[in-house]
């Protein structure tokens, strides 16, 4: 669906493209394909050496595990509806504080001060950037309760 909207060129901020632009007709397109329930999609727009940029469109009900960012540094935006970002103190499942972000808002999140799990209740579409790209997320496996890296797909 995204290759339709986004390939290299699209992103080269050097051109006439508006990146703004761009976001809007990938959230109008989001819009148009609804997730079912629970169903979450991850979407990689960009990477390089420094960073990687990520497309999230969440269905409703959809979430993730706790999870920290293996050292990457998280920005936040949410282009459409809203998320319930629960953070918590890293390698731990110690609630420090609930956040609602609203479309329209942005966040940032590192390890050394919070790992954190995101929720939807309605249809949402956020954009990440992480700094540097992500390698692994570190995961707590609640059926061993033991924290594990794994690949980003698979949160």
């Amino acid at each position: 669906m995204l290759s339709r909207i986004v390939n290299k060129d699209s992103l080269n901020l050097n051109k006439n493209d508006r990146p703004g632009l761009l976001l809007s007709q990938i959230v109008i397109d989001f819009q148009k394909h609804p997730l079912a329930l629970h169903e979450r999609k991850r979407e990689r727009l960009f990477t390089c050496d420094t960073y990687e940029i990520v497309l999230m469109h969440w269905g409703p009900g959809s979430s993730t595990v706790l999870h920290g960012h293996g050292g990457s540094d998280c920005f936040m935006k949410i282009l459409s509806g809203s998320l319930i970002e629960k953070r918590f103190r890293p390698f731990s499942n110690t609630l420090q504080e609930e956040n609602f972000l609203a479309a329209g808002m942005d966040t940032y999140i590192c390890d050394e001060e919070s790992f954190h799990t995101l929720h939807s209740e309605q249809e949402a579409v956020s954009l990440h950037i992480y700094s540097k790209p992500l390698a692994f997320l570190q995961v707590l496996d609640h059926a061993s309760n033991s924290w594990e890296n794994r690949e980003p797909q698979i949160f």
